[in-house]
């Protein structure tokens, strides 16, 4: 069992404007026993999505991040195409510290697809690449690959057909596996 205790404070504050959607956000969260016995962040951070120029809409952030007395800027990028029939969307994410301040890892990467071929068919597809290390990992690499499709026979009835490749690669002070 673990006693983790924590403090989570913040605010944030979004306004859509005319050009697009602003926003900024000040947090500071702390946990104190659990398995990586505690971890602290303190960060203010700030991010722009426009307004859909046609099909595509872009956004962008950046944030200052402070973990154990460690600075480092933190930025996310975002471009999506919301088509009639497809959408592709990608995602690149920075955040020094990675898990062990609170994010979901240091560095991100993904890519989404689909596309309607007919009526009653779709296909889709994913690729993703996650980068971390932290208290419990001194280096953690994860690869993703997903494709998919689904056939409608009705509108309430289909089959859907998915292949996933998933590569794990994880080192410790114990050794490497994955």
């Amino acid at each position: 069992a673990t006693d983790a205790k924590g403090t989570v404070v913040g605010a944030g504050f979004h306004h859509d404007a005319a050009f697009g959607r602003i926003g900024a956000s000040a947090s500071f969260l702390a946990e104190r026993g659990g398995v990586s016995q505690g971890r602290e962040l303190t960060a203010l951070a700030a991010e722009y999505e426009t307004r859909p120029v046609g099909t595509l809409s872009l956004g962008a952030g950046l944030a200052y991040r402070e973990s154990y007395g460690r600075v480092g800027a933190g930025y996310s990028l975002r471009a999506a195409h919301e088509g009639g029939r497809d959408r592709v969307s990608v995602m690149v994410v920075h955040a020094p510290g990675g898990s062990g301040a609170f994010a979901r890892a240091t560095d991100e990467f993904q890519v989404q697809a689909g596309r309607v071929i007919t009526r009653r068919w779709t296909v889709d597809g994913m690729l993703s690449r996650t980068r971390d290390a932290s208290q419990v990992f001194s280096a953690l690499h994860v690869s993703a690959l997903n494709l998919g499709q689904r056939f409608a026979f009705t509108p309430t009835s289909a089959v859907s057909l998915r292949a996933q490749s998933t590569e794990f690669d994880a080192r410790s002070a114990s050794g490497a596996f994955g």
